[in-house]
């Protein structure tokens, strides 16, 4: 999983450095609060501390399509070049 996680971060710093910051703290904030969320989640309906493993790559492979998602609207060309 860790390709994802390279693949994110790699588009996140495109975004940040292109100055679209909404784009960039949406896809970053998405990546966080699904990993916290799915940590309590997927511990407590596997009854282990295994569910906190999971959740890393889940909240990974989320948010590098909301990461993706932005990068291939072309938002941050516009805003780059201003």
């Amino acid at each position: 999983f860790y390709i994802v996680a390279v693949a994110k971060i790699s588009v996140d710093g495109l975004l940040k450095g292109a100055g679209d910051m909404v784009a960039f703290m949406t896809a970053t904030f998405t990546d966080l609060i699904l990993r916290v969320g799915f940590s309590y989640l997927l511990s407590y309906a596997l009854g282990s501390y295994i569910g906190i493993w999971w959740s890393w790559p889940i909240g990974w492979v989320i948010g590098a399509a909301v990461s993706w998602s932005f990068f291939l609207s072309k938002r941050w060309e516009r805003l780059s070049f201003k």
